[in-house]
């Protein structure tokens, strides 16, 4: 649940004080349990092994990585083979 006050969560409020309320609250989040809703009764609940909303993130940014690795040798390998097909030296572009 997120206890942010109306005046820290008002879009067009950008002092100082409201941004250092912003950055707390955030950090507050990270240091949280993850809360998982229920899809049959929508109710939040902990589960003991998922650890903090930080360490999700750190997670799911390893996770895109990865994919974002794989994506990436998946696109070179397919050019290669392209330019070998097509019966010219493999060259990257720049």
């Amino acid at each position: 649940e997120y206890d942010l006050a109306k005046s820290t969560s008002a879009a067009d409020n950008v002092t100082k004080e409201n941004l250092e309320n912003l950055v707390r609250a955030g950090e507050n989040l990270l240091e949280q349990p993850v809360k998982v809703i229920d899809v049959n009764s929508f109710d939040p609940h902990e589960n003991q092994n998922d650890g903090t909303n930080a360490e999700a993130l750190e997670s799911l940014a390893e996770i895109l990585h990865k994919e974002k690795q794989l994506r990436l040798e998946m696109k070179a390998m397919e050019k290669m083979k392209l330019m070998k097909k097509m019966g010219r030296p493999f060259v990257e572009a720049i």
